[in-house]
């Protein structure tokens, strides 16, 4: 199971969780590696391992404190109790928080919009985003806009600076 969802949270494209009902345990675990998690407002969360007398493996549990943070994950954890959507949001394990019949759509809404844009920014953005997450400090990166540099080349690049300039819609970026 472990090795399905680091999957998910290495794979280098946007990763989007849809949730409508339960996302407990294993399911939360899933969620919690994906970037982004769009709820229906019925849903609930938590992982009440408690009760089996078990606990979150290391990986697991690093994820859900970057999320929300080390005092919500102890209490998650200890008291093994579900949580609502609205909390969920409230403490930022879930993006957005969307009636029933809107999550769907707008979670499929949101990875079309981010289907049109440049496939490569998106990669890198992740990437970014996570190398900061496991190296605040940037320690040993002797060029830090190095990364984003990379990209100037590319014909995506230039393709979308090019749209912007003339005021013209994106074009369809190829990851070139």
């Amino acid at each position: 199971m472990e090795a399905f969802i680091t999957a998910i949270e290495a794979f280098p494209k946007p990763t989007i969780a849809l949730i409508q009902g339960f996302a407990v345990g294993a399911g939360l675990e899933v969620a919690a590696a994906c970037d982004l998690r769009y709820a229906s407002a019925d849903s609930r969360f938590g992982i009440p391992i408690a009760r089996l007398g078990h606990t979150v493996d290391l990986r697991n549990a690093l994820r859900l404190i970057r999320l929300v943070g080390p005092s919500r994950v102890k209490e998650m954890l200890f008291t093994a109790e579900l949580i609502g959507a609205e909390e969920a949001l409230q403490i930022g394990l879930i993006n957005r928080l969307l009636t029933p019949e809107e999550v769907a759509r707008y979670t499929y809404d949101m990875a079309r919009k981010m289907a049109t844009h440049a496939p490569l920014s998106l990669m890198q953005s992740k990437a970014s985003v996570q190398l900061c997450l496991d190296n605040p400090e940037l320690r040993g990166i002797a060029e830090p806009t190095a990364l984003a540099a990379a990209l100037y080349d590319t014909k995506d690049f230039h393709a979308g600076v090019e749209a912007f300039l003339s005021k013209q819609p994106l074009p369809p970026f190829r990851g070139q």
